[in-house]
């Protein structure tokens, strides 16, 4: 009888030793789990940050292109404005001159002597000279508009004015990029589009556009 108690507490107290084994390596394996995925979630929240100031600083340096681009722009159609003005002061002056009668060293002939042939070869000159002034006048008018055409990005458009101006702080606030509100048509109907940037020269809208794809910015260049 003694032998059969002493087993059977040896028998229980292996069984309890064995469920505190057991009990031990399950505790250790949880908390190891436990540990990688709270490893796994802080690295996760480092990678990410470190790719939101990533995007941060290639804005930054987008945006101070693009001020560098737009100040030399400005700077560009100044000087290009002075001289057109010049040019336009030049042609003025020589155009007057034209217009101007010089004076003639031989005496007035009598109306009788005057040919019928002459006076239509003046009357033609005076053609020709008014040709010329409209087709001058002409180029003028193309180039000024030329030089009045803005180009910029389109971001969103939106039937609501409130929606719009959402839109556009966030995009501001996100992507340090400075944006604006303009009110258009479409389809007979008020469209309040989101824009960002001004160009003077399409081809330059088309860089920034793509380097604000590249960034997952998306949109189109339109023309103000």
């Amino acid at each position: 009888m003694l032998i059969e108690g002493k087993t059977s507490d040896f028998k229980s107290y292996a069984v309890a030793f064995l469920i505190f084994l057991v009990s031990i390596t399950l505790s250790f394996f949880l908390g190891l789990r436990i540990g990688k995925n709270i490893a796994k979630e802080k690295l996760k929240q480092e990678i990410s940050k470190a790719r939101e100031s990533e995007i941060e600083e290639v804005v930054a340096g987008i945006t101070t292109n693009y001020r560098k681009k737009q100040q030399s722009e400005e700077t560009l159609s100044a000087n290009s404005q002075t001289q057109n003005n010049d040019k336009k002061q030049e042609e003025r002056e020589s155009l007057q001159l034209k217009d101007t009668p010089q004076p003639k060293d031989t005496l007035p002939q009598p109306e009788s002597a005057v040919s019928p042939s002459s006076t239509q070869q003046q009357d033609t000159k005076k053609q020709q000279q008014g040709n010329q002034k409209n087709q001058q006048m002409e180029q003028y008018s193309r180039k000024n508009q030329e030089r009045e055409q803005i180009w910029s990005i389109q971001l969103a458009s939106f039937q609501s004015r409130e929606k719009a101006d959402i839109f556009a702080k966030s995009v501001k606030t996100k992507y340090k990029i400075s944006t604006y509100v303009i009110q258009g048509n479409s389809n007979g109907k008020t469209v309040w589009r989101v824009r960002t940037g001004k160009f003077r020269d399409k081809k330059d809208a088309e860089k920034f556009l793509t380097e604000l794809r590249r960034k997952g910015i998306n949109g189109q260049v339109a023309k103000n």
